[in-house]
């Protein structure tokens, strides 16, 4: 049965990309991942759980329903990328001015903030980088206005990254701070041990390069999987297996590759837990998660679990608490809320894929980040779970693009 699903999506894989002829089509990107994820679960059977056939008619339709959702946003009325006004040579340096700015702002606070996440923490501590991991976990409970503003600059360095990625190669002097954006980046993401910032960083620049290029540029793709792939075995290494003391040696790497594929596909066997079992697991990414923050942060007081959810069984050996992005959809809406959330993602993703002009800089990043989130679907959601990213995103890139170069055009008309 698993085998069937697997060709049944790169089925759809083909099919989406025989409908778009191109790689970088919101459709062909999901069905890809999940393609080759299934493949992955097919060649390591016996390493885990069966899943039912209940799960993958979910897996399934859940692509299907992406499919058509895509399919739909290409039809009716003509789409095709807005036109776009390319800056002025001012308008650059006004940008990379502001750019710059914020660059230094992030690098000068970037000290603060490790200081406020490792207070304590023990630098002497044989167990420093587990302790991350345990730091992770936490509710962000207690938490002053002042660590409120350094776990912005998280987020600000972010897109700082994002914008250098853009434009690190058309503009001069801008590679030192493109790749130092990326390590600052790389502090502010891991300061709490995860692994999956600088994941979703790598994965934003990948697809930020590709859309400027108009296709996938497989040395570049073997360059961002190497080392995405080395920072994740860092990680595990130093983080989730500190208190082993491995040495690095054929064993350890034996072990760290089955850690790894339990992160990368056992999601999609604990997702059978849920289905089989949804009353022994709460909601904690429900859809509606972000709105009802944002409510108990203005006086309301909804009662929340939290953002992390239980662990449950893959395999003899192995737990997972990732879920894929059908968790959000599933657990409070049942299939009907899969098929209508999964259509709703592939129609308005599409629309952004087919409207982005890979001259403008705020669409080539919108279509960057959301496409990221595609690519990490085989662990959660990352939409809903991502509008606090996406409404700050969306400020950012309106100052930035918008504001910013219109500043002194104003001050000529004046004048």
């Amino acid at each position: 049965m698993i085998e069937l699903l697997a060709l049944s999506l790169w089925i759809l894989f083909f099919a989406n990309l025989w409908i778009s002829r191109d790689s970088l089509y919101p459709a062909s990107v999901f069905t890809f991942v999940w393609a080759l994820s299934l493949t992955a679960l097919v060649l390591a059977q016996g390493r885990f759980f069966d899943i039912s056939g209940q799960t993958m008619l979910i897996y399934l339709f859940g692509a299907l329903a992406f499919t058509f959702g895509s399919t739909w946003a290409l039809t009716g009325s003509e789409l095709k990328p807005r036109s776009f006004t390319p800056f002025t040579e001012e308008q650059n340096e006004r940008i990379l001015t502001v750019l710059k700015t914020l660059f230094f702002i992030c690098l000068i606070g970037l000290p603060f903030y490790l200081l406020s996440v490792w207070k304590e923490l023990e630098f002497g501590d044989p167990l420093f980088f587990q302790r991350l991991r345990e730091l992770d976990l936490k509710e962000d409970e207690g938490r002053t206005l002042l660590d409120y503003v350094l776990g912005n600059l998280v987020i600000i360095s972010l897109f700082v990254a994002c914008s250098y990625a853009y434009v690190h190669k058309e503009l001069r002097n801008v590679p030192f701070y493109y790749y130092g954006s990326i390590l600052m980046f790389f502090f502010y993401g891991s300061a709490k041990g995860t692994k999956g910032n600088i994941l979703t960083l790598l994965f934003i620049m990948l697809f930020i390069d590709f859309r400027k290029r108009g296709h996938v540029e497989f040395k570049k793709l073997g360059i961002i999987f190497g080392s995405g792939l080395t920072i994740f075995l860092l990680g595990l290494y130093y983080v989730n297996f500190a208190y082993m003391q491995l040495d690095w040696n054929l064993e350890t790497l034996g072990y760290l590759g089955d850690t790894l594929m339990s992160y990368w596909i056992g999601g999609i066997v604990a997702f059978d837990n849920i289905v089989q079992h949804p009353d022994l697991y709460l909601s904690h990414h429900s859809v509606n998660r972000f709105f009802m923050e944002t409510a108990n942060k203005f006086g309301a007081n909804f009662t929340l679990p939290s953002f992390h959810p239980e662990f449950s069984q893959v395999s003899t050996t192995q737990d997972s608490n990732v879920y894929t992005i059908y968790y959000s959809y599933y657990k409070d809406y049942g299939f009907a809320g899969v098929l209508f959330f999964m259509t709703l993602l592939g129609y308005l993703l599409t629309k952004v894929y087919a409207i982005a002009s890979r001259e403008n800089p705020v669409q080539v990043i919108i279509y960057a980040t959301l496409m990221s989130g595609l690519v990490l679907s085989t662990f959660a959601e990352f939409f809903f779970l991502r509008l606090t990213i996406f409404y700050k995103m969306a400020i950012y890139l309106a100052l930035m693009y918008w504001l910013v170069p219109r500043i002194r055009l104003r001050r000529e008309v004046e004048a």
